[in-house]
């Protein structure tokens, strides 16, 4: 391959990103029971994975234990890649964009701390769309910044598209 493209990304672990998408916004229209109960269990499962009792699972067990929704056999897995040391290793052009109202990966936490991570390298692109969500779509309306905002019909930003599109004709590069 010649370059990557990522859209809606963080570089931190997913179980982080997985952790406050459902303590900030998981939540929502829940009862007080039930608040307490996701709120103990998203502690325990975030626990269980960063202090890494995740690698003790019987082989067994590996696809029956579920954390954050998904196997133990996933996080074996996907724990086992550092995407930001990974971009740095094979230093290929990388494209890595962030809509600006997205609410689930944050523009002050997670393109945030793609910009630290990728500040020295030159290969690496950053860009990020005001007035954009998750998808890429315009955020508006009352539900702007808010989950139901997906329950609306949209169309990926021509500018995105385009820009994706002029990267790769430009060879990794994005003229501003």
């Amino acid at each position: 391959y010649a370059g990557i493209v990522l859209l809606s990304t963080s570089p931190r672990p997913y179980y982080e990103v997985i952790y406050d998408q459902r303590i900030n916004y998981g939540l929502v229209d829940r009862s007080d029971e039930e608040i307490y109960y996701l709120v103990s269990r998203t502690d325990t499962e975030r626990k269980f994975l960063e202090d890494g009792e995740y690698l003790e699972i019987k082989e067994e067990d590996i696809t029956k234990d579920i954390i954050f929704g998904r196997p133990t056999a996933f996080w074996l897995d996907f724990l086992q890649i550092d995407c930001a040391e990974y971009l740095k290793e094979v230093q290929k052009p990388v494209l890595i964009l962030q809509g600006d109202t997205d609410y689930m990966i944050k523009k002050d936490v997670d393109f945030a701390a793609w910009q630290e991570e990728m500040a020295e390298e030159s290969y690496a692109t950053l860009k990020s769309y005001e007035g954009l969500s998750f998808f890429f779509t315009e955020s508006k309306g009352i539900f702007a910044g808010h989950y139901k905002e997906f329950d609306r019909p949209a169309r990926v930003s021509e500018t995105v598209i385009e820009d994706i599109g002029n990267w790769i004709l430009n060879e990794g590069t994005l003229a501003e």
